[in-house]
């Protein structure tokens, strides 16, 4: 939807996208075109191949910074996405083809561009949405290379730069495609806000804006990038973006933008009250972490504890399974930290979205519903075993709960504490001590709410994985694209299922957290507290927005 609204001879332009993460922004612009463009580098072919090893092994620097400051933003998503761009870059298919170029006399910067756009389009020829889905990271890693190569070399005679800033900052950042690698090397505390003229809510880019408190608006359309504009308003929650507001507009938003900043400020004055249901209940507001270097942040903002701990991190960052040592020491750092805090733990959930090559997983026509969750732990169990051992043995140091993810049948639960007792029964006669560790299930497929009520028998609390719950039970791939208008996360169907997980949980008298990205969305806080949910865990970033909005104001 895009309208003009005429102020005598000030035009302006209205544009409506998808809201991906909410907050106000009124600043100037900076504009993004794409990447620099990048001298050819041709000439000698060996030449040219020892230049590529070395852009290989300084983006693989890059994804490992890039991958510490998502660890830092609270997103451990987009920490697990660079770690898995560390192992992609070693593709011998991709490589290959890249030498292979070179070997026929076309230049570096070509030779990488295009070889990324031949595998990219491999993929999406595939016709299966997950593997098309993957093409963007392929050329995220081409990207990088190229990036890593202009590095190396100005810009050549008339390619001046892709950015455009008007005004000197804050700025309001625009464009058609912006990649989490480009996003984090602009100046964070210069940017207001994200508009973008494609993508979707599930983008790696809209959740990493997310994650950093961000506001961000894609699928505005190509009105977007229209020249000359100066000044932007943005509305987060509601999608809208104003291209050169009028200054009733303006003062608008300023007016809505300060409204927000007050109530962060109570927020903040109000730590330590606790947020109630409206049957009572006492809401405590956690957060979800990657590693044991997020929990700096997370202690400073007085998390209720850690609502969900991604043991990914530890799978993706090398060549090999992690040892029971490795492990140990990260699942006891966190536990030291949190000083007696609840910790849950969430065993390896490799698979799907991400990928770990030493694992050498299948490839599976609709690895969706393949082997991920706890099905790749059942199928490999020595590293299953590993990872109990290094959490059990972590126990004595704080209040640990361990989760099961991607739960759809009871004979699995039974399974999976069968292990449990295995590993104690282990421990004991090593003389090896552990604590009273509650085990728990993740609440991701229509199966689980449905059963939720035999479920809760079995085990001592649930945690909602909202996102996986909505698309399993719609039917829409949380990460295609093409199909967002179909994934809703406010579907009746999910939240009657999430009513039905927390009603059945409460009956048997355990409590029931939420850990996905609708734990977070103000516009679920009456419906969550409605239900009298027990818990939300969200990123720190977005700690203290969500415990004023569940306190009130």
């Amino acid at each position: 939807m895009i309208g003009k609204k005429n102020q005598g001879k000030h035009i302006m332009l209205e544009l409506k996208g998808i809201a991906a993460s909410g907050g106000i922004a009124v600043a100037s612009v900076l504009r993004i075109h794409g990447q620099k463009a990048v001298k050819g580098f041709g000439g000698d072919a060996g030449e040219a191949r020892k230049l590529y090893f070395e852009l290989k092994k300084q983006a693989h620097k890059e994804f490992e910074r890039l991958a510490g400051i998502s660890r830092e933003t609270g997103n451990g998503d987009m920490s697990g996405l660079f770690d898995s761009y560390r192992m992609m870059i070693e593709d011998p298919n991709f490589e290959e083809a890249v030498l292979g170029r070179i070997n026929r006399g076309v230049a570096l910067s070509d030779a990488i561009r295009e070889s990324g756009e031949e595998m990219a389009a491999s993929l999406v020829a595939s016709g299966d949405e997950y593997i098309k889905a993957r093409s963007a990271d392929v050329m995220g890693i081409s990207d990088e290379l190229i990036h890593q190569l202009s590095e190396l070399n100005e810009p050549e005679t008339g390619e001046e730069p892709k950015e455009d800033i008007l005004g000197t900052g804050p700025y309001v950042v625009i464009a058609v495609r912006l990649s989490p690698t480009q996003l984090l090397r602009l100046d964070k505390r210069k940017i207001e806000a994200i508009c973008l003229s494609e993508g979707t809510v599930n983008d790696h880019t809209a959740i990493l804006a997310g994650s950093m408190g961000i506001p961000c608006v894609v699928g505005l359309g190509p009105g977007l990038m229209k020249e000359g504009t100066e000044r932007i308003a943005v509305d987060g929650t509601a999608g809208m973006v104003y291209l050169d507001p009028d200054n009733e507009t303006v003062r608008k938003y300023l007016d809505v933008k300060e409204s927000i900043r007050l109530r962060r400020e109570r927020a903040r004055l109000r730590l330590k009250d606790r947020p109630v249901t409206d049957c009572g209940r006492t809401v405590k507001v956690c957060c979800n972490i990657s590693s044991p270097d997020d929990i700096d942040d997370i202690t400073a903002n007085d998390a209720d504890g850690v609502g969900l701990f991604r043991t990914e991190y530890l799978y993706l960052k090398g060549n090999d399974y992690p040892s029971e040592e490795e492990q140990f020491e990260s699942y006891s750092e966190v536990l030291r930290k949190m000083k007696g805090k609840e910790v849950i733990i969430r065993t390896c959930d490799i698979g799907f979205d991400k990928a770990v090559d030493y694992m050498k997983l299948p490839v599976e026509q609709n690895p969706g519903m393949g082997i991920r969750g706890i099905r790749i732990s059942f199928e490999r169990p020595e590293m299953f075993k590993t990872q109990l051992r290094a959490l059990y043995r972590a126990s004595v140091f704080g209040d640990l709960k361990i989760m099961f993810p991607m739960i759809s049948s009871i004979w699995e639960i039974r399974e999976a504490k069968r292990y449990c007792e295995e590993v104690r029964s282990e421990l004991d006669l090593e003389g090896k001590e552990y604590g009273d560790v509650k085990i728990g299930i993740m609440i991701e497929t229509p199966s689980s709410a449905l059963l939720s009520g035999e479920f809760a028998k079995e085990v001592d609390f649930f945690s909602i994985g909202s996102n996986d719950l909505t698309q399993y039970t719609i039917g829409a791939d949380r990460i295609n694209p093409d199909i967002s208008r179909y994934y809703d996360a406010y579907h009746p169907a999910v939240k009657e299922l999430i009513r039905m997980t927390v009603e059945n949980a409460h009956k048997c008298g355990i409590k029931v957290g939420i850990c996905g990205e609708l734990a977070s969305d103000e516009n679920m806080t009456g419906f969550f507290k409605e239900i009298c949910i027990d818990e939300l865990s969200v990123s720190p970033s977005r700690l203290l927005r969500v415990k004023l909005d569940l306190l009130g104001d």
